[in-house]
């Protein structure tokens, strides 16, 4: 008899869900899939979607699909905009977020939104999530 931590329920493992970590990397939201794969779009991506926590370059990079050397160079022009704000600092490790009290950010996250859930004028139906539901 082995004491230490319990495994993850059967439910939670990557294998019982058929995923693997690169697939779940690949995964695309329907704001990229629109709007384009470039690394600011990925980062904002990942950011708006996540805005309730702040993360570190590494986390940004791992996590939005992005190369860390580009995220170094773009979390610089994204800092000097005021679209992200460094929130805290652990050791030598910036933490980053979203800056919603920017004007220009919060008009994006509206236009972020806004192209995800849009009604379709022909079909009179409204996508959501890539799932489509009758609209009213």
């Amino acid at each position: 008899m082995t004491v230490g931590f319990k495994s993850k329920p059967e439910m939670f493992k990557k294998e019982a869900l058929g995923l693997k970590c690169n697939n779940l990397r690949k995964m695309k939201s329907i704001f990229l899939k629109k709007q384009g794969e470039s690394p600011k779009n990925k980062v904002l991506d990942f950011l708006i979607t996540n805005s309730e926590l702040d993360y570190s370059l590494k986390e940004i990079a791992n996590y939005s699909g992005a190369g860390y050397s580009t995220i170094k160079i773009l979390i610089k022009k994204l800092v000097k905009g005021k679209w992200i704000i460094p929130t805290r600092k652990i050791s030598k490790v910036i933490l980053y977020k979203l800056n919603t009290e920017n004007p220009e950010v919060k008009i994006f996250i509206e236009f972020y939104w806004k192209v995800i859930s849009w009604k379709h004028p022909k079909m009179g139906y409204e996508t959501i999530g890539g799932t489509k539901c009758r609209g009213d």
